[in-house]
C-alpha cells in the first residue's frame, strides 16, 4: 500500500484559484494521498475562501488546513520551512511511503510520479535521484519553456554529467537545479532528516538577516525546496538531480515537466526567466 503525504504553502489568496487544478490528485498512482496546506491565515473567511477551491475529498484524498500559530512567525517566508517539521512527524507514521513538497502553483500529474518512481530505482545505486523541470506554456510559439533557465542558456550534453542505463533511459545533470518541489521515498526522507540541510540554522544560517528584506529575502524561500540537491553529490556532478533525456534526439523527456500554472515568467517581458524552449535547453 502506498501513501503520499504532500505539503504546500499557501499565502497569496489571489492564487487560490490554482488549487483546484494542482491538487487534483485522484489519478496519482497511490492508494492514499494526504495534503497539508500550510498558511498563516487565521480569519475564518480566509479559511472558507481557501477551502472553496479545494477538490472534493474522497476515500483516497484528504485535505487539511494547517495554520496553528504561523501568523506569529517573524516572517511569512518562514512558512516555507514548516514542511520539515511536518515531514518528520509523518515519517514516524510507517504508512507514509512518499513525501512531496510543492509550491502552490505547480501541477503534478500521474506521468510525473510514474517517471520518478521508475527512475529512482535506476539511479539509486549511483547515489542520484530523478528531478523535475518547472515549465510554462508559451502560447505564441506553442511550446514549453523552462522557468528556471535564463535567456541565453543552453547546456551541451558532452559538458554535463550523464548516466546511461540503456537505449530507453538516459539521464543528464544540468547546472539549473531548482525545481520548486521535491518528491522523496522513505529512504530519502530519512537521509534528508539526518542531513545538515534539515534545520534552518544549518541550511540557511543567515535567515534572520534575510527576513529583513520582506519582498525578496535573499533566496530564503527557494532554499527551503533545495532538499538533498547539494548533499553527498558524486564527484564531477553539479548536484544529485538528474533529468531524463531521449536517447536518440537528446531532448528532455516531458515526463519530468511540472507545469507552473501561473505562466508568469513566459509573459514577463522584463524577465530573463521563462524564455528558453525546453527543446533548446540541451545542446549536442
Amino acid at each position: 500500500m502506498h501513501h503520499l503525504y504532500v505539503t504546500l504553502v499557501h499565502i497569496n489568496l489571489n492564487k487560490s484559484k490554482f488549487l483546484t487544478e494542482i491538487l487534483n490528485f485522484e489519478n496519482l498512482p497511490f492508494d492514499y494521498v494526504t495534503v497539508d496546506i500550510i498558511t498563516n491565515k487565521i480569519d475564518s473567511l480566509d479559511i472558507i475562501h481557501i477551502k472553496s477551491f479545494l477538490p472534493n475529498q474522497t476515500k483516497k484524498i484528504k485535505f487539511n488546513i494547517v495554520n496553528n500559530d504561523y501568523h506569529k512567525l517573524p516572517s511569512p517566508w518562514l512558512l516555507a520551512w514548516i514542511h520539515k517539521k511536518l515531514m518528520w512527524e509523518k515519517f514516524n507514521d510507517s504508512t507514509v511511503t512518499h513525501f512531496m513538497n510543492i509550491e502552490d502553483d505547480l501541477k503534478i500529474d500521474k506521468n510525473n510520479i510514474i517517471y520518478w518512481v521508475n527512475s529512482r530505482k535506476m539511479l539509486r545505486d549511483y547515489g542520484l535521484y530523478p528531478s523535475f523541470l518547472r515549465v510554462e506554456w508559451d502560447q505564441d510559439n506553442k511550446d514549453w519553456t523552462s522557468v528556471d533557465a535564463v535567456k541565453g542558456d543552453g547546456f551541451h550534453i558532452n559538458k554535463c554529467p550523464t548516466v546511461y542505463i540503456n537505449q530507453s533511459h538516459l539521464y543528464i545533470n544540468i547546472p539549473r537545479t531548482y525545481q520548486g518541489m521535491f518528491l522523496y521515498d522513505r529512504e530519502l526522507m530519512a537521509e534528508y532528516i539526518n542531513s545538515n540541510k534539515y534545520f534552518i540554522d544549518d541550511a540557511f544560517p543567515h535567515w534572520r538577516y534575510a527576513i529583513q528584506f520582506p519582498n525578496s529575502p535573499l533566496g530564503l524561500g527557494e532554499a527551503s525546496h533545495e532538499g538533498l540537491t547539494s548533499q553527498f553529490v558524486p564527484k564531477g556532478c553539479f548536484s544529485r538531480n538528474f533529468l531524463p533525456l531521449d536517447f536518440h534526439s537528446h531532448k528532455l523527456n516531458s515526463d519530468c515537466f511540472v507545469h507552473h500554472v501561473e505562466n508568469k515568467y513566459v509573459n514577463l517581458a522584463n524577465s530573463d526567466h521563462g524564455k528558453v524552449s525546453v527543446n533548446k535547453l540541451i545542446l549536442n
